[in-house]
């Protein structure tokens, strides 16, 4: 029964984590979290559904109203289990409602950081032998600010016409 409680509340416990942890250490929260997400997301999610599941039926699939029981807490009716509930539910708040609004807002924000940079176009010049490239401003729509880390786009580019 540990494990049918941990199985929701693990991952949650991870992802507050690695929000403490973008704090300190911007960027590795994230990458770790969404490393997280990706490997335990659905069975997390599944569980918490199960969790707060209730049998209605005996064994033989015969009715049985008066003592309705948790599939993974058989010793509890689901009357009686009120922190399963809490449980339950908090976590399909976080899977259902918050991690789909932390990824809309990253999407987001991916968004405006790459607009805020300048568009550049690379240009290579051949010169006995030696290549030289450039990097020359391309048409600037309004609203956008330019970059100011050049050497990463040169480096970027330099990794592009390489490969």
């Amino acid at each position: 029964s540990i494990f049918a409680v941990a199985t929701p509340v693990l991952p949650v416990a991870l992802l507050v984590m690695c929000g403490f942890l973008e704090f300190c250490r911007p960027g590795v929260g994230i990458r770790l979290s969404l490393k997280i997400l990706t490997l335990l997301y659905i069975g997390a999610a599944s569980g918490c559904a199960q969790l707060l599941d209730c049998q209605h039926t005996d064994g033989t699939g015969k009715v049985q109203l008066d003592f309705p029981f948790r599939r993974l807490f058989p010793h509890l009716q689901c009357s009686e289990a009120e922190w399963v509930d809490l449980v339950g539910y908090a976590c399909g708040i976080f899977y259902g409602v918050f991690i789909p609004l932390c990824l809309a807002f990253l999407f987001a924000k991916q968004r405006v950081v790459m607009r805020q940079c300048e568009t550049f176009a690379i240009t290579a010049k051949i010169h006995q032998g030696k290549t030289t490239l450039h990097l020359q401003e391309a048409t600037i729509g309004e609203g956008w600010r330019p970059c100011k880390d050049q050497k990463r786009l040169l480096g970027a580019a330099t990794a592009h016409v390489t490969s």
